[in-house]
Protein backbone atom coordinates (compact mmCIF):
# COMPACT_ATOMS: atom_id res chain seq x y z
CA UNK A 1 0.00 0.00 0.00
CA UNK A 2 2.84 2.58 0.70
CA UNK A 3 4.47 1.38 -2.75
CA UNK A 4 1.04 2.45 -4.14
CA UNK A 5 0.80 5.54 -2.25
CA UNK A 6 4.63 6.26 -3.10
CA UNK A 7 3.50 6.13 -7.14
CA UNK A 8 0.42 7.78 -6.85
CA UNK A 9 2.66 10.99 -5.45
CA UNK A 10 5.57 10.53 -7.61
CA UNK A 11 3.19 10.74 -10.67
CA UNK A 12 1.04 12.85 -9.30
CA UNK A 13 3.98 15.52 -8.56
CA UNK A 14 5.33 14.70 -12.14
CA UNK A 15 2.10 15.89 -13.70
CA UNK A 16 2.57 18.89 -11.33
CA UNK A 17 6.05 19.65 -12.43
CA UNK A 18 5.83 19.26 -16.10
CA UNK A 19 2.37 21.84 -16.22
CA UNK A 20 3.06 24.94 -17.29
CA UNK A 21 0.02 26.71 -15.57
CA UNK A 22 1.32 25.02 -12.66
CA UNK A 23 -1.92 23.22 -12.16
CA UNK A 24 -1.02 20.78 -8.95
CA UNK A 25 -3.42 18.32 -7.82
CA UNK A 26 -4.70 19.03 -4.35
CA UNK A 27 -3.82 16.73 -1.35
CA UNK A 28 -7.24 14.39 -1.38
CA UNK A 29 -6.40 13.86 -5.09
CA UNK A 30 -4.28 10.89 -4.38
CA UNK A 31 -5.37 9.98 -1.16
CA UNK A 32 -3.48 11.95 1.42
CA UNK A 33 -5.24 13.51 4.22
CA UNK A 34 -3.05 16.33 4.93
CA UNK A 35 -0.95 18.78 2.32
CA UNK A 36 2.31 18.10 1.60
CA UNK A 37 5.23 20.53 0.75
CA UNK A 38 8.39 19.50 -0.27
CA UNK A 39 11.38 21.16 -0.85
CA UNK A 40 13.57 20.10 -3.63
CA UNK A 41 16.50 22.78 -2.91
CA UNK A 42 18.72 23.98 -0.94
CA UNK A 43 18.80 20.20 0.71
CA UNK A 44 18.32 20.14 4.37
CA UNK A 45 21.41 21.34 6.85
CA UNK A 46 23.03 22.55 3.64
CA UNK A 47 25.74 25.08 4.14
CA UNK A 48 25.80 27.73 1.76
CA UNK A 49 28.03 30.60 1.06
CA UNK A 50 27.04 33.78 3.57
CA UNK A 51 26.06 36.68 1.39
CA UNK A 52 25.54 34.97 -1.76
CA UNK A 53 21.55 34.94 -2.96
CA UNK A 54 20.46 31.11 -3.36
CA UNK A 55 16.55 29.42 -4.94
CA UNK A 56 14.43 28.04 -2.60
CA UNK A 57 13.04 25.38 -5.05
CA UNK A 58 9.65 23.62 -3.57
CA UNK A 59 5.97 22.20 -4.96
CA UNK A 60 3.47 21.88 -2.87
CA UNK A 61 0.29 19.11 -2.73
CA UNK A 62 -2.54 21.41 -1.64
CA UNK A 63 -5.60 21.02 0.78
CA UNK A 64 -8.78 21.31 -0.16
CA UNK A 65 -8.39 24.96 1.01
CA UNK A 66 -5.55 25.90 0.48
CA UNK A 67 -4.71 29.22 -1.39
CA UNK A 68 -1.12 30.55 -0.59
CA UNK A 69 1.78 29.58 1.46
CA UNK A 70 3.97 32.24 3.06
CA UNK A 71 7.73 32.08 3.36
CA UNK A 72 9.68 33.01 6.49
CA UNK A 73 13.21 33.17 7.29
CA UNK A 74 14.12 32.99 10.71
CA UNK A 75 10.37 34.05 11.82
CA UNK A 76 10.79 37.40 10.05
CA UNK A 77 8.45 38.62 7.91
CA UNK A 78 7.02 36.09 5.37
CA UNK A 79 6.83 36.46 1.81
CA UNK A 80 3.08 35.49 0.56
CA UNK A 81 3.40 33.30 -2.28
CA UNK A 82 0.32 31.89 -4.43
CA UNK A 83 2.10 29.98 -6.85
CA UNK A 84 2.00 25.83 -5.81
CA UNK A 85 5.30 25.48 -7.71
CA UNK A 86 8.01 27.78 -7.51
CA UNK A 87 11.56 28.91 -7.19
CA UNK A 88 11.93 31.95 -4.56
CA UNK A 89 15.12 33.47 -5.01
CA UNK A 90 16.62 34.02 -1.48
CA UNK A 91 18.96 36.93 -1.46
CA UNK A 92 22.03 36.88 0.81
CA UNK A 93 21.90 35.57 4.02
CA UNK A 94 24.46 36.55 6.60
CA UNK A 95 26.78 33.85 8.36
CA UNK A 96 24.90 31.19 10.94
CA UNK A 97 22.29 28.76 11.27
CA UNK A 98 19.10 30.23 9.63
CA UNK A 99 15.53 28.92 9.47
CA UNK A 100 13.22 29.13 6.16
CA UNK A 101 9.81 27.73 6.75
CA UNK A 102 6.56 27.22 4.04
CA UNK A 103 3.12 27.21 5.95
CA UNK A 104 0.18 26.83 3.91
CA UNK A 105 -3.08 29.01 4.66
CA UNK A 106 -6.78 28.90 3.12
CA UNK A 107 -8.24 32.20 1.00
CA UNK A 108 -8.90 33.68 4.86
CA UNK A 109 -5.70 33.34 6.29
CA UNK A 110 -6.59 30.10 8.49
CA UNK A 111 -3.32 27.54 8.79
CA UNK A 112 -4.27 24.22 6.89
CA UNK A 113 -1.95 22.07 9.02
CA UNK A 114 0.66 22.15 5.57
CA UNK A 115 4.16 23.22 7.01
CA UNK A 116 7.51 22.54 6.44
CA UNK A 117 10.84 24.12 8.11
CA UNK A 118 14.59 23.75 6.46
CA UNK A 119 17.76 24.36 8.25
CA UNK A 120 20.64 25.99 6.35
CA UNK A 121 24.10 27.43 7.52
CA UNK A 122 25.42 30.26 5.92
CA UNK A 123 29.28 29.82 6.24
CA UNK A 124 31.35 33.02 5.53
CA UNK A 125 33.91 32.80 2.92
CA UNK A 126 37.83 33.68 3.30
CA UNK A 127 38.41 37.41 1.58
CA UNK A 128 40.75 36.47 -1.62
CA UNK A 129 43.43 39.28 -2.30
Amino acid sequence: MLARWFLSLSLGLLVACTDPDLNIPDSTSIGASQPLIEIYSPAGDAVLPAGLPFVLDYAILRSPRGHHVKIRIDGGKPQIVVRRRGKHRIHGLPPGEHRISIVEYTKEGEKTGGAITLRVTMRAQPQTY
